[in-house]
């Protein structure tokens, strides 16, 4: 992925929004590495200032840039917050008419100032008149999520950046097993570099990443999953313990083990029939990762015990909603069926 430097160098005014706040922070910073360093090579002093626009007036902000302006002097303005820009909230009105005046009078027409507008939430009211001059003199950056490929090619880079290596199928793993954002995967891969570094590892492993790496909800429920197939009973109960005081709905998790166990019977049945992991990932829809994971049960489980025990979760499913079953109850009584290996035909849970 190409940086901001790279690619807008010549711009002077930059909007930078979006739901990725990894990415809007990396390209004010690399924006403002540019313009810097290209003033500094001419032998101008550069100063960078930044407003909060919750708390300054942007109005005093544009007239600070004229008087900035008079004197040649070289500035890097960033106001943060230019929630103006994205709905009709107090004090819009005026500070959508001071960016106008700037914008129409020429006032960042000189080589002297650069203005980046910051907005972390929200996208741009396209309906304004301000809207339509930003889209003749500025540049509009949206930092959309990165998704598929670009975001596998973002990670790979980032990886070779901080020197860490793993094998084909521990990268597989990675992929499943970071969570969604950005900042969040940056700050992860910080924690396995040091590691890394420490250690005097090359090469990180599957056990390295799954210690370093926090848990994301679908990594927590597949270790619920796990431990239930493999019989841990005390593993077992002690993860779902731990999903249910951060808050996670009995009903919701109940779901995701139908989900889990219709996948991986499907898995299996395929695997049996002599299908690789590949062809299994493309056939299904679903991450290599959770192959690889589903084909650690193959010739522990038959496709028809799997098929009970989903059998038994879609029963215990209809009757919590039905209320004929306490929630929780019913998620115990499910893992209780993996652990002991006891899928009963029919459904009784005492005292619900």
């Amino acid at each position: 992925m190409k940086r901001v430097q790279d690619v807008f160098h010549d711009d002077k005014i930059l909007v930078v929004f979006g739901e990725e706040t990894y990415l809007r922070e990396q390209w004010i910073h690399d924006a403002v590495e540019a313009w810097r360093t290209q003033w500094t090579n001419m032998g101008y002093t550069v100063s960078v200032e930044r407003y909060d626009l919750s708390v300054s007036d942007f109005t005093a902000v544009t007239e600070h840039i004229r008087s900035f302006n008079l004197f040649s002097s070289h500035m890097i303005v960033i106001a943060d917050e230019a929630l103006f820009l994205t709905s009709q909230m107090k004090g819009a009105d005026n500070a959508r008419r001071a960016l106008q005046e700037v914008l129409e009078g020429g006032v960042l027409d000189s080589d002297t100032v650069r203005l980046i507008l910051h907005i972390p939430d929200g996208k741009l009211d396209a309906r304004t008149t301000v809207y339509k001059l930003l889209q003749k003199h500025a540049r509009l950056l949206e930092a959309k999520p990165l998704k598929g490929k670009e975001r596998e090619r973002w990670i790979q880079e980032e990886l070779a950046a901080r020197r860490i290596t793993l094998s084909p199928q521990d990268m597989e793993a990675l992929l499943y097993l970071l969570p969604t954002d950005l900042l969040s995967i940056s700050h992860t891969f910080d924690v396995l570099a040091l590691y890394a570094e420490q250690n005097g590892y090359k090469t990180l492993r599957r056990g390295d990443l799954e210690a370093l790496i926090p848990p994301t909800f679908s990594a927590t429920v597949f270790r619920l999953i796990d431990t239930g197939l493999e019989g841990k009973a005390e593993e077992t109960f002690l993860t779902l313990q731990d999903l249910l005081r951060q808050g996670e709905e009995p009903i919701k998790l109940l779901s995701m083990l139908m989900r889990h166990l219709r996948q991986l019977a499907m898995i299996i049945a395929l695997a049996e029939q002599g299908t690789d992991a590949k062809t299994i990932a493309q056939t299904l829809g679903v991450h290599p990762f959770v192959v690889q994971k589903g084909l650690l049960h193959l010739g522990k489980w038959s496709v028809e015990a799997l098929r009970g025990l989903f059998n038994l979760a879609t029963s215990l499913d209809v009757s919590v909603k039905s209320g004929e079953i306490d929630k929780e109850k019913a998620l115990e009584f499910l893992l209780l069926a993996m652990i002991h290996r006891h899928i009963p035909v029919t459904i009784s849970i005492s005292g619900s």
